[in-house]
């Protein structure tokens, strides 16, 4: 029986995995995001600070708006100075927030919807579910292993 370091599906996880520590460890300094116009309500995905943000906002104030499209990649800012590679850290914010905003003046109106996931959340539950599945892997293939042995010395095989 081979060592779980040796398997393919191990090794196939650990770019997914240093892919989130370079995604989080990156956030401390940049914000990248992507941002969708439909019509009178806009869509973004944000990546800042330790977390990822999902929002969408409604603006009824400029009636019918475009159509479009956008990326973009900002450096966070601190005391007016970019910060310096070594000032970047691995940022641990609250794990879930949900936060929801109205504002009305006169004839308009915005709202705001934003969910916010921690990235050491995210980097949690894909090492717990990569690791998982290596386990049960590693597992099957031990119990198909035990399993065959004993089919060819020819013994019950009490299940």
């Amino acid at each position: 029986m081979r060592s779980f370091y040796r398997s393919r599906l191990f090794w196939c996880g650990v770019p997914g995995l240093v892919f989130l520590m370079w995604v989080w460890w990156d956030s401390g300094q940049y914000e990248s995001n992507m941002i969708w116009d439909g019509g009178n309500r806009v869509y973004d995905l944000r990546l800042s600070r330790g977390c990822v943000v999902g929002g969408s906002g409604r603006d009824n104030s400029f009636g019918v708006g475009g159509d479009g499209f956008g990326t973009g990649r900002y450096p966070l800012t601190m005391e007016h100075e970019i910060l310096r590679i070594r000032d970047r850290r691995f940022d641990f914010p609250r794990p879930f927030e949900w936060d929801t905003t109205v504002n009305e003046n006169g004839r308009w109106r915005t709202e705001t919807r934003q969910v916010s996931v921690a990235m050491w959340v995210m980097v949690g539950c894909y090492t717990v579910g990569w690791l998982g599945a290596v386990w049960w892997w590693q597992r099957r293939k031990r119990r198909v292993m035990v399993l065959l042995t004993d089919l060819a010395k020819g013994t019950e095989v009490a299940r």
